[in-house]
């Protein structure tokens, strides 16, 4: 299962942009992307990203597979996490898909995502609504093997801030 999806988990609603995630999937399938893309979640806005996969044909490529009670195998097992928010308070799922060592690819969107990913060290940090810098920011983690290992080293030293003893000794410092 490792390697051949990217995944999405998020409420499907107009602000976490699902649709234009379809889109740049479409546009990077065209650019010979294998992967299939797995969006987890239940929401309004379903009916929109269903016809958005109809008619960009992607109906094998881009599968809505609901909500899961455990995300986190998903997480383990997708090439990367794909997210294209339009704002954000403390994007957990990110958090939550660095501890399942996959990468993480998001806009820049008010409030988290440049903090977690360390303004773009951790993660592929993208202004908002640029599909096309996502796309490339996507190709380039994908094509190039030190990109790749260099995002890691990052997201191992970022995601040692939500470990019990890091928190403690902050906690210690405030008292």
């Amino acid at each position: 299962l490792k390697d051949n999806f990217f995944v999405g988990v998020s409420r499907l609603v107009g602000g976490k942009n699902r649709v234009g995630l379809v889109e740049i999937y479409g546009e990077l399938k065209k650019k010979g992307v294998k992967e299939k893309l797995y969006i987890l979640g239940e929401g309004d806005d379903k009916p929109n990203i269903e016809r958005k996969i109809k008619e960009l044909n992607l109906e094998d490529d881009v599968l809505l597979l609901g909500q899961k009670k455990n995300p986190f195998p998903y997480m383990k097992a997708a090439k990367m996490f794909l997210h294209t928010s339009m704002g954000e308070g403390l994007p957990t799922v990110f958090i939550e898909s660095m501890l399942c060592d996959t990468i993480v690819v998001a806009y820049d969107c008010p409030t988290g995502p440049r903090e977690i990913l360390v303004d773009g060290r951790a993660g592929g940090l993208v202004p908002l609504n640029d599909k096309i810098t996502f796309e490339k920011t996507v190709l380039n983690i994908l094509e190039d093997k030190n990109l790749e290992q260099s995002i890691k080293d990052e997201m191992y030293k970022k995601m040692n801030e939500f470990t019990y003893e890091y928190i403690r000794k902050d906690l210690f410092k405030l008292f």
